[in-house]
């Protein structure tokens, strides 16, 4: 049976005397990871390669001659759905977002 330690016990420090990942005899207790499963784990790995397909596909759609997504860091122009945005107009944009 497990003892439960309520927070009015006395706390004991033996634990501190041996280190976790060691066993008795000195070896190396190896700590293996398992592939994680379940519902919200599909869900998880789908939702990852359709926002890797949109995130790489988006450059690839035009609007009026534009790509709908373009972040064009050297030349500083970015473009987002097909509206041009040049550092200056970052304000503008970014008090767009906002309301």
């Amino acid at each position: 049976m497990s003892h439960i330690q309520h927070s009015n016990e006395p706390t004991t420090e033996n634990f501190r005397d041996r280190i976790a990942t060691v066993d008795e005899s000195g070896k190396r207790k190896w700590i293996f990871a398992h592939q994680p499963k379940g519902r919200f784990y599909s869900i998880r790995t789908i939702l990852s390669w359709f926002y890797f397909v949109i995130f790489f596909g988006l450059p690839f759609i035009q609007i009026d001659g534009r790509p709908l997504f373009l972040f064009n860091i050297p030349n500083a122009k970015f473009i987002i759905f097909g509206k041009v945005f040049w550092p200056q107009d970052f304000f503008i944009f970014g008090m767009t977002m906002i309301t």
